[in-house]
């Protein structure tokens, strides 16, 4: 639902990807065509709004992510709140 715009969104397994692949923020964010501050700020949930489309298959094209497994690692929400809550949105 709507709640869900409102929850923050776990990128841990992409950082673990990018760290994988041997890539840092700067390093994606140049091989996107990205500012690096602006990956930063998607990346740790500080921005307006989150990854479009088209960033997220680029991301996925430069770190070799099967886009069958994108979700993983783009719509993963951060747990805050309890634990029985919390496994429900992860489904």
């Amino acid at each position: 639902g709507s709640d869900d715009l409102n929850k923050e969104y776990d990128y841990s397994l992409l950082k673990g990807k990018m760290a994988e692949k041997g890539y840092t923020l700067t390093d994606l964010a140049e091989a996107m065509g990205i500012a690096r501050s602006a990956l930063s700020r998607k990346i740790n949930n500080r921005a307006r709004s989150g990854f479009t489309q088209r960033e997220m298959v680029s991301i996925a094209k430069i770190l070799d992510i099967n886009l069958d497994n994108i979700n993983r690692y783009f719509f993963y929400i951060r747990c805050t709140e309890n634990r029985t809550k919390c496994k429900n949105l992860k489904k």
